[in-house]
């Protein structure tokens, strides 16, 4: 907006619902992402293995699970609604993050330190997550990859004229 040089439109409320969103929907993104590797780890898994098991109900738990993600991060960044103001409705003395038209205001440390961490560890958990279940599918692509080469290079022997054995 700034770049085009649109007014200012959006005054206090406007500010708090967009970035409130835009919160929001970066950490749903990141929860979505995360549960999908998450089902896809289990679906590629053997049946006989721990995560096979699981398999049937994977499927099912997804829309809960996302349902879940959309409450977590909404209560999560709940605190952006008192910590933003629009520039319009303040007179720029208590400022600490300028987007033009909309400003984080400044927080006491405790505060400060509380939503750094809760973003922080919430970042980390389903990164990790996400993490483990790609290294989980490498290890059983790999797996699979070298069994296959196995298959094959025993198949060749038995297919070969004596001749070429000799």
């Amino acid at each position: 907006m700034v770049a085009f040089g649109v007014k200012n439109f959006l005054h206090d409320m406007g500010c708090k619902i967009i970035i409130y969103l835009s919160r929001v929907a970066r950490g749903l993104s990141m929860c979505t992402y995360s549960l999908l590797t998450v089902v896809q780890a289990i679906t590629v898994s053997p049946s006989a293995s721990m995560w096979g098991r699981h398999h049937p109900k994977a499927a099912q738990h997804i829309l809960p699970c996302l349902l879940f993600f959309w409450v977590l991060n909404s209560l999560t960044n709940m605190y952006l609604l008192h910590v933003i103001t629009s520039s319009s409705s303040s007179n720029g003395s208590h400022m600490i993050e300028n987007h033009y038209y909309c400003h984080f205001q400044a927080q006491n440390q405790l505060s400060r330190w509380l939503s750094l961490t809760g973003k922080t560890l919430h970042d980390a958990l389903f990164m990790s997550l996400m993490g483990l279940a790609s290294g989980y599918m490498v290890f059983l692509l790999h797996k699979h990859h070298r069994h296959a080469l196995y298959l094959q290079n025993t198949k060749c022997i038995y297919t070969m004229p004596p001749e070429i054995k000799a």
